[in-house]
């Protein structure tokens, strides 16, 4: 009885992994779509570089300050340095990029669909995710899938954090949650 029972428990398996290629198969299959609307959607919001109110490197302008004797004189502001006896640079606000890790919800919960909807949750959450990235990268930011890639700046990006989900789709995004193993300490 005992191996008739683990054949049998053998078969299920079997036909959960054969379900579970399926699916990403499927996913695969919508991912471009998925991603023009996530391009259309990511274009239609408006961004910027946000600065961090501190002196640094960037492009911005941030402020006047005297001329200190350990300065260069190619940093004096002349224009400015000319309107009084006091010789003023011109300093830049810091520009710094942050690093956000996204993670869409995969989970079964997520096949759901209205029947008042053309999509179902898992393909709204996937949309989102990949339209939050490509705003985050055009804005200057790195972004990664938690537990599944680096953080990264490019501008294939967007496509890189598709193909990866369309690769995990399978027993690693089951439960909808990143993978224990991966995640950094403070990640």
């Amino acid at each position: 009885m005992a191996a008739r029972g683990s054949a049998t428990e053998t078969a299920r398996n079997g036909a959960s992994v054969f379900k579970l290629e399926g699916e990403a198969q499927t996913l695969a299959d919508r991912l471009p779509d998925l991603l023009l609307e996530a391009l259309r959607v990511a274009n239609t919001v408006v961004h910027g570089i946000h600065g961090r109110r501190r002196a640094g490197t960037g492009e911005t302008f941030w402020q006047f300050r005297q001329f200190q004797g350990s300065d260069p004189a190619t940093v004096i502001d002349w224009r400015r340095s000319a309107s009084s006896d006091t010789l003023y640079v011109r300093e830049r606000e810091w520009e710094a990029s942050h690093t956000f890790w996204l993670w869409p919800d995969l989970s079964p919960s997520m096949a759901f669909r209205s029947h008042l909807a053309s999509v179902t949750k898992r393909d709204r959450a996937l949309v989102l995710t990949l339209a939050v990235a490509e705003m985050l990268v055009r804005a200057g930011e790195r972004i990664a899938l938690l537990g599944l890639t680096p953080p990264m700046a490019s501008r294939r990006a967007t496509c890189v954090l598709a193909e990866r989900l369309a690769a995990s789709e399978s027993a690693d995004a089951v439960n909808g949650e990143p993978a224990a193993r991966t995640l950094r300490r403070r990640a």
